[in-house]
């Protein structure tokens, strides 16, 4: 049941809201009037005057005379407006000294109090003040009856404030509603909002429950007033001339800066300013607000079109911060209300400095606006305006469709342009049903374990090796959506078995293999699974002693972590005896570990010089650490720089050489490059995976490179595709090429221009792209593979103590080329559906490895 109470009292609300204006036009008409003014008793005088000292508008009472001498109103009449006016309702006096009032008023003494007061009990104020007077002479009230006022009216027995006009911090925006329980009797009564002493008259609704309860809210629209602090006062007046004063104090409306959907938009909270306020009408679905580029630490609320709080996310440290609102109901519309603005599903975004930021300096960031957010190729963040549905996982282990790589996205940048990109060449932020942390700490300790890798939100699964069994441990978990998103946490057992998690996030361990599971539903609904592969103790199955126990502790977690995703992987240790200062000192030198500053400038070291033509300079100490450890690359992706090299026919196939040159110059039949590269693995005993990488790696992979088309000027007709010989010559423009084409032509001594059996052998001079390819896989094999090694990290670390040494037979200067080699590998066996394959990996092992690892500077 509902009952609109405002409607059926705005003829009385009218009334009092002109009073104003009716007694100046009622001056006027006695000014130039000529007739019917009557001339008042001194008593008349009297009772108004004392009306208004009771009623605290003293400077008034002349008027209110004029307009009962005019013959406009009654002495009754003009007592009973004054009491039931605004001055005197906001001054809050209940019954008893309303009688008192009343009784000063007409007779001058409080004397007559108690016998109004006994009234006041069963009759409205404007009935007992109408009495009050008729009493005293009949003259002063309306002629014709005993009465014209309701002797009851509507009646407020209580209220109770339950949502008040502003909040904690006294704020108000949005529609307001204040709101609570009511105990009322009738149906005349209003509500007034007093903003700055103007007033905006307010919508008030009663609605009863099922067992008659009521409880009321009264609407006051904020959108109509100016930002910045207001005096507020909230009236709820009946027509039995009583009023409750429900809210008031200061309230603040924050300053807004526009939203839109599916906007890219730069934002900031400027120094000494502790927040900064926007709105979004999110039209016609839910809300979708993402901050990202954060300079500092950031807090973000979002609230409801009424300005309700609906969730405030703090993720710890400069983080994507994610806000969610559902599309909102919006009230209908009263077309006969002219106080409230047509709604809209508007939300509104509050940002301040999060908990962890101390810095006094201004905060950026990037707000967008959308489900799903996007990175295109040149690192530019874009709002995803089409439906993509669950966007690719960072690793994946299966290959994808031609139809989900070419999928046309739609997006909007920071400009407002409309683009449209394939779904394979942008990269989606981790958002959606991911989490933001992650942490297990065991049963009495306060320090969480070392999960591998380090928790990253785009990783699904986690390892962890301890020889100490462990009874449970507590789940610490907080999601990129915040508020918007839920977690349920399962153990599953050796045998299948699943337990939940406790409600306090304790999981229950077992001995030996346990998988945690964590089940995040995101705002959507959707459901996305994390993974921890524990193994507490002994492992029942033996991979322990078989495997585990053979690599040092620091690597087994990372392991144990691929065991369990690809449990037909072998992993071999390589015991190098060379201790990580050594290496280091050994690496860490001049122009054997070189970046492209074009690329990664911060990863360059300081001071640097140019050791190669387009910017190749010394990479820095901790990037080439981070690029040695084999424990920073123990996963699905980047395992591969450690694969076997031997060309193994059940795995290389002519198919997965032209999957893997796809795109590139190298897809070219004229000549037939991927023909080569896998006769060329054949014949030389090696991956021709490894070989299509190599090539991609050193030629570019449009072949940028000279030694590709053999066009060098005064070395035409030469080929090199694997760069082999071409040695950096700063002193010399194309130094490296140049040296790399005269191998093609020599071999290694090209001052003597004669070529041994063994060089004639690599099928020197390499005068076609098939004799580069074929002979440079000879090359490799014999100075490479055949001699120990015959990894990508070997090729590139030379820690293989071979005839030659260590340190110094190094393919490449480049740091990342094992890494990035690697990594072409991984997408080769996924898109043949191979990555399940029985691989093979050679992993290094370091005397005195450092604790800490997996640290790289960031880009």
């Amino acid at each position: 049941m509902k009952n609109n109470i405002r409607r059926a009292y705005f003829g009385l609300a009218a009334g009092i809201f002109l009073s104003g204006i009716i007694v100046i036009a009622l001056l006027l008409f006695m000014l130039f009037s000529q007739g019917s003014v009557r001339t008042l008793s001194a008593e008349e005088k009297a009772i108004i005057e004392r009306t208004c000292e009771r009623t605290q508008v003293p400077g008034a009472a002349h008027i209110w005379q004029a307009e009962v001498s005019a013959g406009q109103l009654t002495t009754s009449e003009c007592v009973r407006v004054i009491f039931t006016g605004t001055q005197y309702l906001f001054s809050g006096k209940d019954d008893a000294a309303f009688a008192e009032d009343l009784s000063y008023a007409v007779y001058g003494t409080e004397d007559h109090a108690a016998l109004w007061k006994d009234s006041l009990a069963a009759n409205s104020r404007v009935y007992v003040a109408e009495q009050a007077l008729r009493s005293l002479q009949p003259e002063y009230a309306p002629a014709g009856s005993s009465s014209t006022a309701d002797p009851v009216g509507t009646r407020i027995q209580s209220v109770q404030l339950e949502n008040p006009l502003q909040d904690d911090e006294g704020l108000g925006f949005g529609v307001r509603q204040v709101s609570g329980k009511i105990t009322i009797d009738g149906t005349q009564a209003r509500t007034d909002f007093y903003i700055d002493d103007n007033l905006r008259p307010g919508q008030l609704s009663v609605t009863a429950d099922a067992s008659g309860e009521k409880s009321f809210s009264m609407t006051w629209d904020t959108r109509r007033e100016a930002a910045g602090t207001h005096d507020v006062k909230v009236l709820l007046r009946t027509s039995d001339g009583r009023g409750s004063i429900l809210s008031g104090g200061s309230v603040t409306i924050p300053a807004f800066f526009d939203l839109i959907n599916d906007g890219v938009q730069k934002g900031s909270l400027p120094a000494g300013q502790t927040d900064v306020w926007y709105k979004l009408d999110a039209k016609d679905r839910n809300a979708y607000v993402n901050f990202v580029q954060e300079t500092g630490d950031i807090s973000v609320t979002l609230y409801d079109m009424y300005g309700n709080r609906i969730g405030t996310n703090d993720l710890p440290g400069p983080r994507t911060e994610a806000l969610r609102g559902k599309l909102q109901v919006l009230p209908k519309s009263d077309a006969s209300d002219p106080y409230t603005s047509p709604y809209q599903n508007m939300f509104y975004i509050r940002v301040q400095k999060g908990a962890a930021e101390i810095s006094a300096d201004e905060i950026r960031y990037l707000m967008i606006q959308s489900k799903e957010v996007a990175v295109n190729s040149d690192g530019k963040y874009l709002a995803v305006v089409s439906d993509v549905g669950n966007v690719p996982a960072q690793i994946l282990s299966e290959p994808d469709s031609e139809a989900a790589l070419q999928k046309i996205v739609e997006c909007r940048d920071l400009s407002a342009n409309v683009l449209s990109y394939e779904m394979k060449d942008l990269t989606f932020l981790p958002i959606n049903g991911r989490i933001a942390s992650l942490a297990f700490t065991p049963a009495g300790s306060e320090a969480a374990i070392p999960i591998y890798p380090k928790f990253d939100p785009g990783t699904d699964s986690y390892g962890y090796v301890t020889a100490s069994a462990l009874p449970s441990v507590l789940a610490d978990i907080s999601c990129v959506e915040g508020y918007a998103a839920s977690v349920r946490v399962e153990q599953e057992s050796g045998d299948g078995l699943l337990s939940p998690a406790a409600a306090d996030g304790t999981v229950a361990v077992a001995p030996s293999r346990n998988i945690i599971h964590i089940y995040v539903t995101d705002f959507d609904l959707v459901i996305h699974e994390y993974r921890l592969y524990l193994l507490s103790g002994i492992d029942a199955q033996g991979y322990d002693t078989s495997t585990l126990q053979f690599f040092p502790e620091s690597y087994r977690s990372g392991i144990w972590l691929l065991h369990n995703q690809e449990p037909t992987y072998q992993f071999i240790p390589y015991e190098t005896g060379i201790s990580w200062n050594d290496l280091m000192l050994a690496q860490d030198h001049e122009n054997k570990s070189l970046i492209d500053d074009n690329y990664h400038p911060n990863w360059v070291k300081e001071g640097s010089p140019v050791y190669d033509g387009g910017g190749w300079r010394a990479a820095r100490s901790d990037v080439v650490a981070y690029f040695l450890d084999p424990r920073n690359f123990l996963d699905q992706v980047n395992i591969f720089q450690f694969e076997k090299l031997s060309f193994d026919p059940s795995i290389h196939t002519i198919d997965g050489v032209q999957a893997m040159v796809k795109g590139s110059f190298l897809e070219s039949t004229q000549p037939d490059y991927a023909a080569s590269i896998l006769a060329a693995g054949q014949e030389a005993g090696v991956s021709p995976y490894f070989l299509t990488s190599r090539i991609l790696q050193e030629m570019g992979r449009q072949g940028q490179s000279m030694l590709a088309t053999g066009t060098l000027p005064g070395y035409e007709g030469y080929f090199n595709f694997y760069n082999i010989a071409s040695n950096p010559d700063p002193t010399v423009e194309n130094g490296a090429l140049i040296n790399g084409a005269k191998f093609a032509m020599w071999g290694s001594d090209p001052k003597e221009q004669v070529l041994t059996d063994s060089e004639k052998a690599l099928l020197l001079p390499w005068t076609s792209a098939d004799l580069a390819i074929r002979g440079g896989a000879r090359w490799i094999a014999s100075s490479y593979i055949d001699i120990g090694q015959n990894t990508l990290y070997f090729q590139k670390f030379d820690v293989v103590n071979n005839a030659d040494g260590l340190y110094f037979h190094q393919y490449a200067q480049n740091i990342t080329m094992a890494f990035s080699e690697g990594s072409r590998y991984h997408s080769t066996y996924r898109s043949q559906s191979m990555l399940h394959s029985p691989f093979s990996f050679i992993i290094p092992i370091y005397t005195e490895l450092p604790a800490e690892y997996g640290n790289l500077p960031q880009e």
